[in-house]
């Protein structure tokens, strides 16, 4: 049986690999190589997946709890043991940091250069620069039609990730998928930095702390995470940003206000925090308010709370009043910003939205198109941070590779 994967990513190599036990299998990639989208992850490490697989970790934009089910029936099924089963067979030794899981070497680079020598090995055929424009059923076969000409194949695996970190001129599967009556649930970008109105942040650009960010539609708690934040001159980025970027694309989708509180000193209560400040105006009160953080936060940032509560920074410390202190505290446990969207989809690592679940088998092939599969990002599961897509990429990859009805 002849086989089409489209899409040589992370998913799109992994399918192969499997399906070329047993068929003819050829991958259609529309840049100048397979894999590029693999070499960045985990910052040029490649966190393959996560010792936690929570499914917490798993989102859907439709139905958050039912392709939070449908990712669980996955998992089971190719999860991640079966996973570092399968690298490790290629050469790849695993190792964990504070949970997340690399290969040893921690080198993207690495995990690519195997899956390319086992698709070698399995004589899997690579045509590169090969853009799909067109997906027809003939029968019970398919046509396939690319730049580089037409493919015939009794099977399609449809692995052409998301909009997420693609320019914009690459074609993505959603158009594909559409045309053969798929729905596609708008994508919206993932893993992405948050953009503020706030002028301020331009003052803050290049500042990293270690904070707790609240997301809030409104004044509606939507969630709470926690690590290093990073103000650019647009807003905030760093892992917490990321974690909370696909609520907030969601909410600002359907045109809900949303703001972030950043609690800049996290290890101390409000009362502890109050308690330090009046301690360094007791100590301290030879300095101007422009001097009163130094040592504490970084002196743009400072600046910055100073200013926020009114304050001239030639004031005398000594004269700051409680009112002063309890304002600044409040500011240093809270400090808001409004959100107005992400980052665009070419800063993003992923994408939420994708295909409607409720058109795809538990085997990943399709309902309305029998002998079409899917794997990977252009479904409707997006992950956290921390190895979370990854893992699904190689685990959708694995069971769609299987080509079970």
């Amino acid at each position: 049986m002849n086989v089409l994967i489209i899409g040589g990513g992370a998913s799109g190599m992994v399918a192969a690999l499997t399906a070329a036990k047993s068929h003819n299998v050829t991958i259609l990639e529309q840049r100048d190589r397979i894999g590029h989208k693999l070499l960045v992850t985990g910052n040029g490490k490649c966190n393959m997946t996560n010792a936690d697989q929570s499914l917490s970790h798993y989102h859907g934009l439709l139905d958050e709890e039912g392709s939070r089910m449908f990712a669980a029936r996955v998992l089971k099924r190719f999860g991640k043991e079966e996973v570092l089963s399968f690298f490790m067979d290629l050469g790849i030794l695993p190792k964990e940091k504070n949970g997340y899981i690399y290969p040893n070497s921690e080198q993207a680079s690495a995990v690519l250069d195997v899956l390319r020598f086992a698709l070698k090995q399995e004589k899997v055929r690579i045509v590169c620069d090969a853009r799909v424009n067109g997906i027809e059923k003939k029968g019970d076969r398919f046509l396939v039609k690319t730049s580089q000409g037409e493919f015939h194949a009794d099977r399609v695996i449809l692995c052409t990730g998301s909009k997420a970190g693609i320019p914009k001129d690459q074609a993505t599967g959603y158009e594909l998928a559409a045309r053969l009556s798929h729905r596609i649930i708008d994508p919206l970008p993932a893993l992405v930095q948050l953009c503020s109105d706030e002028k301020i942040c331009k003052g803050l650009a290049g500042i990293r702390l270690n904070g707790t960010i609240r997301l809030y539609e409104d004044d509606t708690l939507l969630d709470t995470r926690s690590g290093e934040i990073q103000f650019t001159n647009y807003g905030i980025s760093g892992i917490p940003t990321m974690q909370l970027s696909y609520l907030a694309a969601k909410k600002l989708s359907a045109h809900k206000k949303v703001k972030v509180s950043l609690d800049l000193l996290p290890d101390h209560t409000e009362e502890d925090c109050l308690h330090i400040l009046q301690q360094r105006k007791e100590l301290g009160g030879y300095k101007s308010a422009e001097q009163f953080l130094t040592g504490m936060f970084h002196k743009n940032l400072g600046i910055c709370l100073m200013k926020s509560i009114g304050v001239s920074l030639s004031e005398s410390v000594s004269k700051l009043s409680d009112h002063d202190l309890n304002s600044l505290c409040k500011q240093i446990k809270s400090f808001e910003l409004q959100i107005r969207q992400t980052r665009p989809f070419s800063d993003a690592q992923v994408c939420a939205g994708g295909i409607d679940l409720n058109e795809v088998k538990d085997t990943l092939e399709s309902k309305l198109v029998p002998g079409l599969y899917f794997a990977g990002e252009i479904l409707d599961i997006n992950g956290d941070c921390g190895g979370y897509n990854l893992q699904w990429a190689f685990s959708s990859g694995m069971l769609a590779g299987q080509l079970e009805n």
